[in-house]
């Protein structure tokens, strides 16, 4: 049976400007894939982050605020949870987690710190599903190219999939991809140096790719000028 296949351009036609337009992301993705919900109540620290997620603490936001959030209003949206009894949900840090998280990250990380069961759903999903799923989030969250590079960067280097089979799935042109996957070509001590990424753009990550690929002599030169790429330098300042 051919998988159903998550329409792009849909999602990214929605315009986010509230919760409920905001969580149409998630909910109009897993109805594009066949995906109905039925809710269970579980132990956060039975959960781990998937291994090719990457979000950056400076666009967490105050993860003490949203879990108190949770404790007064409740929860306002389940999370999507896939089994780590399929081998390509590999748990990131905790080995003996059941389940990793596919959407929710944040309402997760709230949960988890503060000791609170969570909603969630637990689905038998494909290793494309969850693209699709992550991918919608990450436009529902307004997540930082920067992340969202780090994330479709890990799945290339997986060999799950091909740079086509992204490009195409995630309808980017080819060069919008390339300086994507560029913030996970540059080591990560430039990054380090850096720090708040939120106004490295995928152009500007694409230019430091370039000039570390020209010699590794320049990654010194790179790391000198960290506080001007920090605040949003681009070519010409680089």
């Amino acid at each position: 049976m051919a998988k159903k296949k998550l329409n792009f351009n849909s999602i990214s036609d929605i315009k986010v400007n509230n919760d409920v337009d905001s969580n149409s992301l998630i909910k109009k993705s897993m109805e594009s894939l066949g995906i109905s919900s039925s809710i269970v109540k579980l132990d956060p620290n039975k959960i781990d982050n998937w291994i090719y997620r990457d979000r950056s603490e400076f666009e967490l936001g105050n993860i003490d605020e949203l879990a108190e959030s949770i404790q007064i209003k409740g929860q306002a949206q389940p999370i999507i949870l896939a089994s780590t009894q399929k081998e390509c949900f590999v748990p990131k840090d905790n080995e003996g987690a059941k389940y990793v998280v596919i959407a929710g990250y944040r309402r997760w990380l709230a949960c988890k710190k503060h000791n609170m069961q969570i909603d969630a759903i637990v689905k038998d999903i494909s290793f494309e599903d969850a693209i699709a799923i992550l991918d919608a989030e990450n436009e529902k969250e307004s997540v930082s190219q920067f992340s969202k590079g780090m994330f479709y960067s890990s799945l290339i280097k997986s060999g799950r999939i091909t740079r086509d089979e992204l490009r195409v799935r995630l309808a980017l042109k080819a060069g919008s991809l390339s300086n994507l996957l560029a913030y996970g070509d540059i080591p990560q001590d430039i990054w380090n140096a850096i720090g708040n990424t939120s106004k490295v753009s995928p152009k500007t990550a694409g230019i430091l790719r370039s000039y570390i690929n020209k010699d590794n002599r320049y990654i010194d030169k790179i790391i000198n000028i960290a506080d001007k790429i920090r605040s949003g330098a681009g070519e010409k300042v680089i």
